[in-house]
């Protein structure tokens, strides 16, 4: 089944989900379509007001006025969802697990909260990007961003081909790997994992790192911008 609607003045997104695979992707049409099995339509709940656009499959949330009314949470299906190529001001997805794909969104403030799964984000354009990940897998790759705060309990990201502006990257357990990425100051906290810079360009970067090692290889770095003190690991600036 698919809805499709056409929202005047979108500024704000909020994508609330179960445990299901879910791909957002920005079209060129002015529409917001949301496509799903029939078999769980009754899950779904779509609410707009004061420009703000929420899609849910979770079973309590805010009073909105509803085109589609919930029964219940859903798991192990997907969702697909296309919103216009616009401009927001805030976008923000929620996910306790599954896979989820995002691709070509556009906003001022783009943040994701996600208990477990992998996650794919490509060409994405923010101010700051604010992504929390419990655990699992996270590739992020074509990303600009003038602030870029990632907080990892447990699993492994790669970030390629993309431009950052300041990063401040805490980790307790898992490794980061940057390939092709320009950053400004980076600020590490890390509990025990490895970070790995390659081919990149790097302001400075600063901070601790518990148990793991930390890895410029052909990167453009000042070593004397590198201060990062570790307990036990390496800094290997090649």
């Amino acid at each position: 089944m698919k809805d499709v609607f056409v929202l005047d003045d979108v500024k704000k997104i909020v994508i609330d989900t179960g445990s299901f695979d879910l791909t957002i992707k920005a079209t060129d049409r002015d529409d917001v379509s949301v496509e799903y099995s029939e078999e769980i339509s009754e899950d779904i709940n779509i609410g707009f007001e004061n420009g703000e656009l929420i899609i849910t499959a979770t079973r309590f949330m805010k009073t909105f006025p509803f085109f589609k009314l919930n029964s219940g949470m859903i798991s192990e299906v997907s969702v697909d969802i296309e919103v216009p190529n616009h401009q927001y001001q805030y976008f923000t997805i929620k996910s306790i697990a599954g896979e989820v794909d995002v691709e070509g969104i556009a906003a001022d403030i783009f943040k994701v909260n996600a208990k477990a799964g992998d996650y794919n984000f490509k060409n994405i354009r923010t101010t700051e990007i604010d992504l929390q990940v419990g655990a699992g897998d996270l590739d992020v790759e074509d990303l600009t961003s003038q602030v870029f705060k990632l907080r990892c309990n447990a699993g492994d990201v790669d970030v390629c081909d993309s431009v950052l502006g300041d990063s401040k990257v805490s980790v307790l357990a898992g490794d980061i790997d940057f390939k092709d990425v320009e950053l400004g100051e980076v600020d590490l906290s890390v509990n025990a994992g490895d970070i790995s810079f390659e081919q990149c360009k790097v302001a400075s970067c600063k901070g601790s790192i518990l148990a793991g090692d930390v890895s410029f290889d052909d990167c453009a770095i000042d070593k004397d911008q590198v201060n990062v003190k570790t307990t036990a690991g390496d800094i290997r600036i090649n």
